[in-house]
C-alpha cells in the first residue's frame, strides 16, 4: 500500500497536468496501476540485468 504522503503526491501532480481533483482513493488506485506497469516494463527489457537499469546509457556502436 502507497503512503498517505505518495498519494497526496501523485494528486497535485495529477491536478497540475489534468486541471482536475481527484479523490485520495482514486490516486492511490491509478498510481498502484501505474507502478505495475511500470514493474512490468521493466521486467520486459531484453539483455538487461536488474541492477545495470537505472545507468543504461545508448551504445556507441549503434547502427543509427
Amino acid at each position: 500500500m502507497l503512503p498517505d504522503e505518495s498519494v497526496e503526491e501523485f494528486r497535485a501532480i495529477y491536478k497540475k497536468y489534468y486541471g482536475e481533483d481527484i479523490s485520495a482513493d482514486d490516486a492511490r488506485e491509478m498510481a498502484r496501476r501505474l507502478l505495475m506497469l511500470y514493474e512490468i516494463l521493466a521486467k520486459s527489457i531484453p539483455g538487461e540485468s536488474h541492477q545495470h537499469r537505472g545507468s543504461r546509457r545508448p551504445s556507441s556502436t549503434s547502427s543509427r
